[in-house]
């Protein structure tokens, strides 16, 4: 028996990502790129309905992707589908109170786009959620699947060249969630005990707020983090392709133009050379 699928959010990340993406060599990223092919090429999951305010959207997705029936409140797709999966595509700031209602009321997966939420109350909501339910989440950030930042995370864990001392990155419109996670990702994940961080951005002047106006997605334009164990996190959002380098004691690992190849440059008497992997 197929996994019920509902999709909440009918826009970008459900499905019109898909045709941006073709033609895409870059990194990690492969097709089916948007929710709705991925779930298609999942043989035990069945898309059963779609949820959208904007009729348009909704009426696109459902003819696009064969999707029978389409509602506008996500709280009617749960009530009646009984799906045992959904996709929160939304914008960040409906999401926490979508995931909780589906967590209370019979889904037992997600995956949601990222950032999860918009508030460390509404994370604290949502793990209360899923951790009383039993439910499982998978959400944006993807880089952590890919081959070159894990082939870069196994090098420096092996001690092949003595300790991570912090981990460089620089990239992105501003210091956003792929960014932070990847780099967190190749650090293996340690635990913060202080940050820091810099507002602003490098958007064309006529994209800032006026005066006192208010950004929704403040970028932050660089940060830096340190961590229990020793280590210490720098990040710029420079407008490149995502450049990474773990910074080892022996040696420097470094990952280019957001995952399409790794290099090591390795300390020696005659300075540092690239090492072919």
């Amino acid at each position: 028996m197929a996994f019920r699928v509902g999709i909440i959010g009918c826009g970008r990340m459900a499905s019109t990502i898909e045709d941006e993406m073709q033609g895409t060599r870059r990194g990690g990223i492969v097709l089916p790129y948007c929710h709705a092919g991925g779930f298609l090429k999942v043989p035990d999951t069945e898309m059963v309905a779609a949820c959208d305010i904007v009729e348009e959207k909704r009426v696109a997705f459902q003819e696009r992707w064969n999707v029978s029936r389409g509602y506008s409140d996500y709280r009617e797709l749960i009530d009646n589908e009984k799906p045992d999966i959904l996709s929160i595509c939304t914008r960040p700031e409906q999401h926490a109170e979508a995931m909780i209602y589906g967590a209370e009321n019979g889904v037992k997966g997600m995956y949601a786009e990222k950032p999860l939420c918009c508030t460390l109350h509404e994370a604290d909501a949502i793990r209360r959620a899923f951790n009383a339910n039993g439910v499982f989440l998978e959400f944006g950030p993807m880089r952590r699947n890919w081959a070159v930042y894990r082939q870069a995370r196994e090098l420096a864990e092996s001690g092949r060249f003595g300790k991570v001392v912090a981990v460089v990155g620089f990239g992105g419109n501003s210091v956003g969630g792929h960014f932070l996670d990847t780099l967190l990702y190749l650090l293996g994940d340690p635990d913060p005990v202080s940050i820091r961080g810099t507002l602003g951005t490098i958007y064309p002047a006529e994209d800032k707020p006026k005066d006192m106006g208010f950004v929704k997605d403040t970028p932050i334009r660089s940060a830096s983090v340190a961590f229990e164990n020793g280590t210490t996190l720098f990040a710029a959002g420079t407008g490149q392709n995502g450049e990474y380098e773990l910074v080892c004691e022996e040696a420097i690992i470094r990952t280019q133009n957001d995952g399409e190849s790794l290099q090591v440059r390795q300390a020696s008497d005659a300075g540092k050379r690239a090492l072919d992997l």
